[in-house]
């Protein structure tokens, strides 16, 4: 009769801990799904990222071009004394490098020569490649973010591996034949089953809202 009772006293317990297995072994299964789509989005944010900034490097190598041209003419121009040609270069330079164009020039007719040419000046920024670079953060922010939402899937699915053993073993308690072995199937598959437990409970949990850098994209496809 003991005999009885405690058997099924472990077929109870035995079978609490298959349901809770079964339902952590789904839980880590859906929370590696929803890293990984969330590495994916972060990569395609970092893949659009690199894109502008490659779009916008090629536009500020253009407007460089541009200006290293517009100076050279205007030096040209100035060696030959043709004042009028200097005028015209200085008032149809291009307007994000006219001030620094400008400023180079007065110091240089001023008979303080400037230190290095225009483009060496402080002053002298493209807004373009700025852009540029904010995109290259972005992108490195981004594939971090992929890094480490791939990291925390590849955790989930680990534990998803170890609630699939805890299932074998208490399965494995329910179906022996013998006390001692029967025992033991049942210890092995809850100190696997509650070693689990605990180390799931450590792991990040999956963003299920939409990140802001989603919410900008979204807007600028709109847009």
């Amino acid at each position: 009769m003991g005999d009885n009772n405690h058997h099924d006293r472990a077929d109870v317990w035995s079978a609490v801990l298959l349901a809770a297995a079964t339902v952590a072994s789904a839980w880590c299964a859906y929370q590696a799904a929803l890293w990984s789509g969330d590495q994916l989005r972060e990569l395609a944010t970092a893949s659009a990222a690199h894109f502008k900034s490659l779009r916008d490097d090629n536009v500020a190598s253009a407007a460089r071009l541009v200006d290293v041209s517009t100076f050279l003419n205007l030096i040209e121009s100035d060696a030959r004394g043709d004042q009028q040609m200097v005028s015209y270069i200085r008032k149809h330079a291009r307007p994000e490098f006219q001030p620094t164009l400008d400023d180079w020039f007065e110091r240089r007719r001023a008979g303080h020569e400037p230190p290095g040419l225009p483009f060496q000046q402080p002053s002298y920024r493209l807004a373009a490649e700025e852009r540029a670079q904010g995109s290259l953060r972005e992108a490195d922010t981004a594939t971090q973010a992929a890094n480490a939402a791939n990291d925390h899937s590849d955790l989930f699915v680990l534990h998803t591996v170890l609630f699939a053993s805890a299932l074998f073993f208490l399965g494995s308690a329910s179906s022996a034949g013998r006390r001692f072995l029967r025992k033991s199937m049942l210890v092995l598959g809850t100190v696997v089953f509650a070693l689990s437990v605990l180390s799931m409970m450590r792991l990040p949990r999956a963003p299920t809202a939409p990140r802001p850098s989603d919410l900008r994209a979204a807007r600028q496809e709109k847009g």
